[in-house]
This record gives structure tokens, C-alpha cells and sequence, in this order.
């Protein structure tokens, strides 16, 4: 959407009185800074001309400079941070660049709506979210350094990370590549499985809540929406009947149903959506009204990946069917054996760990101030919006899950078949040799054009999918016979002429000899 000039009215000393208000510039300063504007503008400067030149200098940004000459002074600043910009929304409230007002340090602070913060539910689960966030020390999940108030408004602040979520990285750069892609989801997998052994599921598993930094490492982001098992056994209760659901693209079939009962088996199926926009570049069910992409999720099966892309493997698109099996019981049922099975594709796929490096820039949303071109302030600025964010949110209700995976057995990777040949060992899979018989280029052509391993189930649902085929083959002929023959009928009454009728006469000789020719009718 382009961006349109806001409209301004405030006039230059207006401007630099709301400025100085702002306190965005230091107030010793500020006199020099004006001054400066005062010989390079003539006088003919309007309060946009020293809005740009702020911006070009890189004192103000532009979200704050369009801010600024809507008259608005107020709320940049919260506790010993200044905003500079939002950078989106998450299932707890709006995150926003910010930088420390004493050392200058970018963060990301996510500030919780004044309307949220006026509950002591929205509160508590805030307050939860920054506590699980901050005690999970993982490299694959975002930090959480610190969590205050200030003047009513409560914020947490995070690491910034100089890159892009997995879903702006798939819109700008098209489906991933099959190494780069399960790179990702093994660095996904970490993270989550070291949430899950902490006691937090995630219910909100997506790629638009996984960053990417420029040196392609993957964190875990927005724990707004997650079940949290830790600290206390104390649970949430219910609002109303509204359970939290998730987003409608990527949540598990029984998450819909009751979120408060799901486990980390819930985040195994979003984390297959999320690898299915990987390679694809569109979510599982992307179209249809948001309770048709639900009952999707509950009964259909997506478009095959093979259709997008037909050379894709075998053993990357059998994963990723397992990973969202409509029965959980059916799915892999932890996320570390997922990450096993990722150390053991990659090796496999062409390319290498650096073709990760850079694929993820900030983009035209998380430039620096300086970068700006051609300035345009926007009545909106980079707000996040709720277009696209179908994030049903309800209550803050928590209960424990009905299952306890805490001593879940090592993955069974049988499902994947003749498609991924790791050699048995006394049972167990091994791990080194997995493909020593063959190179990467020589397996990875014979796996895109074999055909994918079919299980017992899926020979019997396709018999039966067969059998029935067949019984409507035999009636739609049947039904075509019939209609063949009448037609057939019509057309031959249609074009068959009547037969000419015979008149009939009767004659009769008088006693003269004359003939009298009596008609009889037809």
C-alpha cells in the first residue's frame, strides 16, 4: 500500500514547541540543531522541510517525525527506553524498536495495551510470559533481558534482532531452497524442544514468530499465546467459553477444538505447516473463509508439495506429512527427534550452512534513519495492523495437558521407508554411515524421481478410494447409455417423415354402364 503524505497544519514553531516537548532531542542541543536547519532552509521553511532534515540527520526517525507533525509529543519515551518505531504485533501487545536512553543500545521493547493492562488476567499472563521467556536460555529463542511499568503502561525488553521474520523472508525471496529450509526447521526444532522441556508450549507456532537474523540464526519469538507449566502449579481459568485457538493458517486440528488441553504435539503440526510455506510459499489452506480453512485442518490434505515443486525428496515431503498427521498420535511426537532427523538430511542436501548469511535483511520496514529517501509521512507510519492476523484471542485460561511426554522414547523413523535408506545397527539407527554409500548429487536425483513410500494404510484408504471409483464409473456409464438412447429415439421421430395417407375411393356402375366414384374418407 503506497504510502500518502500526511496532511500538516501545524506551523514551524508549533513544530519545534512539540519537539521540544517530545524530549526525542536533548534540550541543550536542540537550540544548535535549529540553527543549522536556519541556514540551510530559507524562509520559506515549512515544519515538514525541518521534520526531513531531522530525519536526514538522523536525529529523529521517520515514524517519529510523522508523529511529531500530527502534534503528538507524548509516549515515545518508557522507562529508559525511546521508541523509534513499531515493528509489529504479538499475541501480548505491540513491539517496538527502541533505543537506551543512557547507552544508546537497540533493543525491542513489546509494551501491553493500556485496555489489557487495565485486567488483572492480561496482567499476570504478561508478566508469566516475560518471567518463561527470560528463564529460557537457548540460542534458537529470543531473550527476554527485563520487565517493568512505567506511568500504567507495562513492557518487557527483548533482543533486537537485525534481520526478518521466516514469513517477510519467504515473501521476499519466493520458497526456500530444500537445504536452507530444513536448516531452519532444525534451529526451530532446538528451540522449541528446549521450551517444551522447560514446560512451555508454544500454541502459536508460525513462521511471521520466527526471526532470522543476517547470519541465518533462527529464534523462537512471542510466547504471547503459550501454555506455561512452569514455576507453579497454579492454573489460569477460563473466560467465558473462549479458549485462546492460535492462527487459523497453521493451528493443529485439536487446538481448535479446546487449546487449553493441547501439548507440544500441537506445535509438531504447526511447525509442518510452517515448513510447508517453506517450500511452497502459501500456508497448507490459504483460501476459503477462516472456519473453512479450520474444518481443512480437521479432515482435508493439502495440496501436495510435489505439485509446486515436483522435484522435491521424497524423505522432505513424507516429514513434512508427518509432522501434520490430523491424529497426534500419528505425528513425530517430540521436536527433538525431529531435530535427529534434520542432522541427519542435511548432510545430504546440496549447498552449505553459509547459504544462510544474509538471505534475511531487515528490509524497507527496519531501515536505519538515514536510509530514508524521498520523505513521506504517513498518518499510519510502520503501525502494525491486524490485516492478515487472524489470531483468535480469548481467555487467559490455563490448565496442565492431559499427557505427560516427559519420558517420550527416541523417535520412530520407520515411516519414512525405502525413501530415507539409514542402516539398522542392533536396532538402532546409525548415524555416521546413514549414507556412505552414496553421494549427495547421485541420491538426491534418484530420490526426486522416486515414487514416495506408501504405507498400509494408505494402500487400503486408496483400495477403498478405488473400489468406489469404480461403482461411480459403472453408474455415471450407465446413466450416459440411457441418456444416448433417448436421444438416440428423439432424433429418429425428428427426422423420420410421417407416411403419406391413401385416400380411399368406392366406385359404382349404374344399369347405363356410367361409373360413380364415391369417396370413402382416410
Amino acid at each position: 500500500m503506497t504510502e500518502q503524505s500526511a496532511p500538516t497544519t501545524l506551523n514551524v514553531t508549533t513544530f519545534i514547541e512539540v519537539l521540544k516537548r517530545s524530549q526525542l532531542i536533548d534540550a541543550e542541543k536542540l537550540p544548535r540543531i535549529l540553527k543549522v536547519i536556519a541556514a540551510s532552509t530559507g524562509e520559506d521553511r515549512t515544519a515538514s522541510m525541518v521534520a526531513e532534515h531531522l530525519v536526514t540527520s538522523g536525529l529523529i526517525t521517520k515514524w517519529q517525525a510523522a508523529q511529531l507533525l500530527k502534534g503528538k509529543y507524548r509516549g515515545f519515551l518508557i522507562g529508559k527506553y525511546c521508541f523509534r518505531k513499531p515493528l509489529g504485533r504479538g499475541g501480548m501487545g505491540v513491539v517496538f524498536e527502541a533505543e537506551h536512553l543512557v547507552l544508546g543500545t537497540r533493543v525491542a521493547v513489546k509494551v501491553l495495551p493500556k485496555d489489557r493492562g487495565a485486567t488483572e488476567k492480561a496482567v499476570s499472563r504478561f508478566l508469566a510470559e516475560a518471567r518463561a521467556a527470560a528463564k529460557l536460555n537457548h540460542p534458537n529463542i529470543l531473550r527476554v533481558h527485563d520487565c517493568d511499568v512505567f506511568e500504567g503502561r507495562r513492557f518487557m525488553v527483548m533482543d533486537l534482532i537485525d534481520g526478518s521474520n521466516l514469513g517477510e523472508l519467504v515473501e521476499r525471496n519466493g520458497p526456500l531452497t530444500y537445504r536452507i529450509a530444513i536448516e531452519l526447521l532444525r534451529q526451530a526444532a532446538a528451540g522449541l524442544a528446549y521450551a517444551h522441556e522447560h514446560g512451555v508450549i508454544h500454541r502459536d507456532v508460525k513462521p511471521h514468530n520466527f526471526m532470522v537474523d543476517k547470519n541465518g540464526e533462527l529464534k523462537v519469538a512471542d510466547l504471547g499465546l503459550a501454555l506455561f507449566q512452569i514455576d507453579s502449579p497454579e492454573r489460569y481459568t477460563q473466560d467465558g467459553n473462549v479458549a485462546v485457538l492460535g492462527t487459523v493458517d497453521y493451528v493443529a486440528p485439536e487446538q481448535a477444538w479446546d487449546s487449553r488441553k493441547v501439548d507440544r504435539r500441537a506445535d509438531m503440526y504447526s511447525l509442518g505447516c510452517t515448513l510447508y510455506f517453506m517450500l511452497t510459499g502459501k500456508a497448507p489452506f490459504d483460501s476459503g473463509s477462516m472456519a473453512q480453512r479450520l474444518a481443512k485442518h480437521q479432515s482435508a490434505q493439502p495440496t501436495p508439495i510435489q505439485n509446486f515443486r515436483p522435484d522435491c525428496p521424497p524423505p522432505i515431503a513424507n516429514l513434512c506429512s508427518k509432522m501434520m498427521a490430523k491424529n497426534p498420535n500419528e505425528r513425530i511426537q517430540n521436536m527433538g527427534d525431529l531435530v535427529v532427523f534434520c542432522d541427519r538430511l542435511l548432510p545430504n542436501l546440496p549447498g552449505s550452512r553459509g547459504d544462510l548469511v544474509g538471505i534475511a535483511g531487515r528490509g524497507n520496514s527496519m531501515r536505519s534513519p538515514g536510509s530514508d529517501s524521498g520523505m513521506h509521512f504517513s498518518n499510519t507510519g510502520n503501525y502494525p495492523t491486524e490485516a492478515g492476523l487472524e489470531t483468535m484471542l480469548g481467555s487467559d485460561a490455563e490448565r496442565s495437558t492431559a499427557t505427560d511426554f516427559g519420558n517420550s522414547q527416541p523417535a520412530d523413523l520407520s515411516f519414512l521407508g525405502d525413501a530415507l535408506p539409514v542402516p539398522q545397527v542392533n536396532g538402532s539407527a546409525t548415524h555416521s554411515a546413514a549414507y556412505s554409500s552414496a553421494s549427495a548429487g547421485g541420491y538426491w536425483q534418484q530420490a526426486a524421481q522416486a515414487k514416495p513410500a506408501v504405507t498400509a494404510a494408505q494402500r487400503k484408504a486408496t483400495a477403498k478410494i478405488s473400489a468406489e471409483s469404480r461403482k461411480n464409473l459403472i453408474l455415471v456409464g450407465v446413466g450416459l447409455l440411457v441418456a444416448c438412447l433417448s436421444i438416440s429415439i428423439t432424433a429418429w421421430q425428428i427426422l423420420t417423415p410421417e407416411p403419406k395417407e391413401v385416400q380411399r375411393f368406392k366406385t359404382i356402375e349404374d344399369k347405363d354402364g356410367n361409373l360413380t366414384v364415391i369417396p370413402l374418407g382416410k
